[in-house]
C-alpha cells in the first residue's frame, strides 16, 4: 500500500478532490450516485480505509456473540484485523491481531487486488475472518490463539471501544477522543432496542456488490412507505463522527400484529430494524471491490419466534431483493465503465441519478469523509510496552 501521504490518484485526478463530487452534492433530484470508480477501484477502497474505517465508530457485531470468558470476535475493518474479546472482569477488550499479515513477510501479490482471500490465517487484514471463536477452541488450539492473540495478548496495541445495548464498536482513529464515547443521545437509542432479546439466528449473506451499493440498495428498499416528512437528518456528531437516521416505515414485515417497524441506520454499516417481537440487525462489510458480507442477527424474546412462517417469508424476500438489486447496480457501474473505456477517464457524468433521499444522504456523508484532511501514522508499533 502507498503511504497515504502521497495521495489517491486515478489517472492523475486528485479523488480526495471535493469538486469531483458536485454532482453528488446537488441538492435532492438533482443528486447522482457517487461516480463508477467509488464502487470498483482499489485505489478508492484504500482511500475509504483511510478516511472511514480508519476513522469512525464502526459497527462489529453484538455482545451476544461472545457470551463467555475469552470468547473472541474477529472483524476486518478496512485493511486491519482486530477483534474484540470477553475479559474475566466480563469487560469487552479491543485489539489489532498479532498475526497482521498471516504468516507472511510481505502482503502477497493476491492479496493486494481489493479482494479478500480465503485463507487458513483468517486473523490477517487481507482474509476472510472467521466466525466467532469460543473460549475452548482457543485454549485447545495453540495455532488460532496465535493468530489473534500471540504469546503475551497484553502487549498488542488496544483499540477503543464503545458498547450501547448488545452492540459493539470499535475506532481506530489515533485522533478520536481519549477515553470518550459517543453521546447520551445515541447510546440510549441503541440501549432501549435489544432489552430482554437474545440472539435466535444468525447469517453471512453473500452479496456481488460494493457495501455502499448494498447500502443504497437497503435505503430504496426500505424508502417507499417510511414518513419522509419525519426524517432528522441532523443527528451528527462531530466530535465523534457519527451519523444516524431513524424513521419508521411498514415496508418489510407486514402483519397483522404491527403497523409500523422502527429502523436505525449508523453510518457506516449497520441497520437495525425494531419491532415487536423481533429485531433484525445487518452489519455490512466489504470483502472486496465488487462484493460484501451481510452479517445478520436476529433478535427475539420468545425462544419459537423464528418460527413465523410469515417473518422467515418475509425476511427471506428482503434479503433476495436487497441481493438482487445490489448486483443489478453493480452491474450498471461495470458497463458504464467499459463503455467509458475507450473515450475518456474523467470520471464527470458517469454516474446515475440517486432516486433515494436516505442514499442521497448516505452518498453525500462519503463524498464529505473522503475530501477530509486528515493526520496519517505510519508504521505504528502494532505493540506496546507493558510494565
Amino acid at each position: 500500500m502507498a503511504h497515504p501521504g502521497l495521495g489517491y490518484l486515478i489517472d492523475n485526478l486528485d479523488i480526495t478532490d471535493q469538486s469531483l463530487y458536485s454532482d453528488v452534492m446537488q441538492p435532492f433530484g438533482h443528486a447522482f450516485k457517487l461516480p463508477a470508480l467509488a464502487y470498483q477501484s482499489k485505489t478508492f477502497s484504500d482511500l475509504e480505509d483511510e478516511s472511514i474505517w480508519s476513522r469512525s465508530w464502526v459497527a462489529i457485531g453484538s455482545s451476544n456473540e461472545i457470551p463467555q470468558k475469552g470468547d473472541l470476535l474477529p472483524y476486518t475493518v478496512g485493511h486491519h484485523g482486530i477483534h474484540v474479546q470477553r475479559a474475566n472482569d466480563n469487560s469487552i477488550i479491543a485489539r489489532f491481531n498479532k498475526a497482521q499479515h498471516g504468516g507472511c513477510r510481505a502482503v502477497p501479490a493476491q492479496c493486494q487486488t481489493g479482494n479478500k482471500t480465503k485463507c487458513s490465517f483468517t486473523s490477517c487484514g487481507y482474509s476472510r475472518d472467521s466466525k466467532p471463536i469460543n473460549n475452548i477452541e482457543i485454549e485447545e488450539s495453540n495455532a488460532i490463539a496465535h493468530q489473534y492473540l500471540g504469546v503475551v495478548p497484553e502487549r498488542l496495541l488496544h483499540l477503543k471501544t464503545f458498547q450501547a445495548g448488545d452492540y459493539i464498536f470499535v475506532n481506530l482513529d489515533p485522533n478520536s477522543r481519549d477515553n470518550e464515547e459517543p453521546g447520551s443521545l445515541f447510546a440510549n437509542k441503541l440501549n432501549q432496542i435489544d432489552q430482554d432479546k437474545k440472539i435466535i439466528y444468525s447469517q453471512w449473506i453473500e452479496c456481488e456488490a460494493n457495501w455502499k451499493l448494498i447500502c443504497n440498495t437497503i435505503f430504496s428498499i426500505l424508502e417507499p412507505d417510511a414518513d419522509l416528512s419525519k426524517i432528522n437528518f441532523d443527528n451528527y456528531s462531530d466530535d465523534y463522527n457519527l451519523y444516524w437516521l431513524e424513521f419508521a416505515t411498514n415496508r418489510i414485515f407486514n402483519n397483522n400484529k404491527i403497523d409500523s417497524y422502527t429502523v436505525l441506520w449508523v453510518f457506516p454499516n449497520l441497520f437495525i430494524i425494531s419491532f415487536q417481537e423481533y429485531t433484525l440487525s445487518l452489519i455490512i462489510q466489504p470483502t472486496g471491490l465488487r462484493e460484501s458480507i451481510i452479517r445478520v442477527l436476529i433478535s427475539s424474546s420468545t425462544h419459537n419466534a423464528f418460527q413465523d412462517p410469515l417473518f422467515i417469508n418475509s425476511y427471506t424476500s428482503f434479503t433476495d431483493q436487497i441481493k438482487t438489486s445490489a448486483k443489478s447496480n453493480q452491474e450498471r457501474f461495470i458497463k458504464i465503465s467499459k463503455d467509458k473505456n475507450n473515450e475518456s477517464k474523467s470520471i464527470d457524468n458517469d454516474s446515475i441519478l440517486e432516486e433515494s433521499k436516505y442514499g442521497d444522504y448516505f452518498n453525500k456523508i462519503i463524498a464529505q469523509q473522503i475530501s477530509k484532511k486528515n493526520d496519517y501514522y505510519w508504521n505504528v508499533p502494532l505493540f506496546r510496552n507493558v510494565l
